[in-house]
């Protein structure tokens, strides 16, 4: 949950960082090693190696998919939450771009990005994930890593369609289960089928019900790409939904948590040094408990109230103060990394 500075990032993250390929996966098909390679040398330079910077000093490497020559590229959202800088590198040895987002699904874990300067770039061609069945063989390509030649791609099947997975309060529906084992590096990378048409896009590992610093169980579950591409169709149009976060997103530079009791608001814990509210006088141990006059009756629900706002946008923010006393301040908004 997004407390404006604070993104609360959902941890969908795989697990292994290096390991080797599964040829006799259990239950399911299998592809031969040079059916591998050919998905490896063919997908290879449409994946990108995104690095990604983190408020407060942190990092994260992970990987993307080349969806136009002009640099248009989607991953999860999980590696670009809370991201104050990201850069992609097509293929894992051009040039490094720098990416911005251009939009985001929380819920289904897909984040849009686009590449500042990119042009003739090579690009996936999506399969049809309708039709993906349990025991189809699959190779998955992770994180190029720099290295040359074809793309390291990982060979297994698939062991389960229409998967739930759940970690850190959220939960992810209609995956595929595979069998492969994959690294944090490979998050957002693509799965292909029989030839070298993408059916799917990484997205986590199990690990005793969480997803973050667990051991993997060689079970990797991916987006099939018929959804990924339905929510960059929703960023494209740039239109927001209640699910879909388009452009930039808008900070009030406050953190939050519920109130005592279960009284309505979100009271302040924190307000960022000449941030949009302590521009205006807001101060910690303060409650909001309005944006325009609507009811804000969690942080969540300040959290969905500020995403259908934009970076510079004013609101009239209610709020009351030690004393009790009701306040409106008139406030304008600054931008926040992407949840």
């Amino acid at each position: 949950m997004v407390l404006v500075l604070v993104a609360a990032v959902v941890a969908f993250v795989t697990i292994r960082d290096s390991l080797p390929s599964l040829s006799n996966s259990p239950g399911a098909g299998t592809r031969s090693p040079a059916a591998a390679t050919a998905a490896g040398r063919t997908v290879g330079p449409a994946v990108a190696d995104l690095e990604v910077s983190l408020a407060g000093g942190g990092h994260r490497s992970a990987t993307g998919l080349v969806l136009t020559p002009a640099g248009e590229v989607v991953t999860n959202n999980h590696v670009i939450a809370g991201a104050t800088g990201i850069t992609a590198r097509p293929g894992g040895t051009g040039p490094a771009y720098t990416a911005t987002v251009l939009g985001y699904d929380v819920t289904h874990d897909v984040a849009v990005l686009g590449l500042t300067g990119a042009s003739g770039l090579s690009t996936i061609e999506p399969g049809s994930s309708s039709s993906v069945t349990t025991g189809d063989p699959v190779a998955v390509i992770g994180n190029v890593a720099g290295l040359e030649g074809a793309a390291r791609a990982r060979t297994g099947g698939v062991t389960g369609v229409h998967q739930q997975v759940a970690g850190g309060g959220e939960r992810l529906s209609g995956l595929l289960e595979i069998h492969v084992a994959t690294g944090a590096r490979d998050s957002g990378g693509p799965v292909t089928g029989a030839g070298t048409k993408v059916l799917a896009m990484t997205t986590s590992a199990p690990g005793g019900g969480h997803f973050d610093g667990q051991s993997s169980d060689d079970v990797t579950y991916a987006i099939p790409i018929d959804d990924v591409l339905a929510v960059v169709d929703r960023v494209d149009a740039g239109h927001s939904t209640p699910s879909v976060h388009v452009g930039p997103r808008a900070a009030l530079g406050v953190a939050v948590q519920p109130t005592s009791h279960g009284d309505t608001g979100a009271y302040v814990v924190g307000v960022t040094a000449d941030g949009p509210a302590a521009k205006v006088g807001l101060v910690p141990d303060t409650i909001i408990v309005s944006i325009d006059n609507a009811t804000i009756r969690t942080p969540g629900a300040l959290d969905a109230t500020l995403d259908r706002h934009r970076p510079g946008d004013r609101v009239g923010v209610g709020w009351v103060g030690h004393d009790g006393t009701y306040h409106v301040t008139d406030v304008e908004l600054g931008t926040a990394p992407p949840r």
